[in-house]
């Protein structure tokens, strides 16, 4: 297992990598429970496996190009959301939190939409979900603060907060042929 490659990242990597590959034109040779364990261990890209998904299920064409995955201007992003460290109060109480991120620092030179994937994983209701954004660039530029975008969870109920339905719910997917559009 890579060395950041948490127990927790990993399951969030095996539920992911398992929902994905079922959208992927794959060699024959390669199993669901294969990628699944590769998912596991870290092994496999989570991002790449992303992008070609996509590509094998709209009319996009990898790109090369500094700044973007596919010859459109977009990315591709995927993210795991999963209980975290959130902030520590002044009283000394470190309060966690389900949430996912993209630090500012992987949007630098991104100059279109952003094509996100989450697999959220709640690690004590043993709940999964998986979401799905097609943002365009003016709208996760203004959503942006100096450490990045994220997505926060409720702690009651695991759905969106408020805060980040305002700016992301309407642009949220519910299929990867519209992740992939």
């Amino acid at each position: 297992m890579a060395t950041n490659h948490t127990k927790e990242l990993s399951v969030c990597d095996a539920l992911g990598a398992e929902f994905l590959w079922k959208f992927k034109k794959k060699p024959k040779k390669i199993s669901s429970a294969a990628i699944k364990e590769l998912a596991v261990q870290g092994i496999v890209s989570m991002s790449n496996l992303l992008e070609r998904v996509l590509e094998d299920n709209g009319k996009l064409t990898h790109s090369n190009e500094k700044g973007e995955d596919f010859t459109d201007g977009s990315d591709a992003k995927y993210l795991t959301a999963r209980l975290k460290k959130h902030s520590v109060q002044s009283n000394g109480r470190i309060v966690y939190r389900n949430f996912a991120s993209l630090p500012s620092a992987a949007l630098k030179n991104k100059r279109g939409s952003l094509r996100v994937f989450i697999t959220f994983h709640h690690d004590k209701t043993d709940t999964h979900k998986f979401l799905m954004f097609l943002l365009p660039y003016n709208i996760w530029k203004k959503a942006m603060c100096t450490t990045g975008l994220h997505f926060y969870f409720s702690s009651t109920d695991d759905q969106l907060t408020t805060k980040t339905k305002s700016w992301a719910g309407k642009y949220q997917v519910h299929t990867i042929k519209e992740l992939a559009k």
